[in-house]
């Protein structure tokens, strides 16, 4: 069995876009969206800007909670990376917790 620690990303950044809730066919709750992130980096000795947009997704309590977040809102969230569908190469941020920053 894989190790889900060695998928785990945590990101600070602004909620920008909040797609309407929808509901998967077993009726749990899912919030799509895009958080911005912006910060400096040390990268082989130099400093880095990083400017970016990352695509995330939120199911069950989750959505529900994010469904509540103003857009402008900082936060700091904390997931894993997966394939967008099954046969894509893009990454999504899936959300397993989220706090005001």
């Amino acid at each position: 069995m894989a190790n889900p620690a060695r998928n785990s990303v945590r990101l600070s950044g602004a909620l920008i876009e909040k797609k309407a809730k929808r509901f998967t066919p077993a009726g749990i709750p899912v919030i799509e969206g895009l958080v911005g992130h912006e910060s400096d980096v040390i990268e082989a000795g130099a400093r880095r800007k990083i400017q970016c947009e990352v695509r995330l997704k939120a199911i069950g309590e989750i959505a529900e909670r994010l469904d509540s977040i103003a857009i402008g809102t900082e936060l700091l969230l904390q997931g894993f990376l997966a394939p967008a569908r099954q046969t894509s190469r893009q990454l999504i941020f899936h959300l397993t917790n989220f706090e005001l920053e």
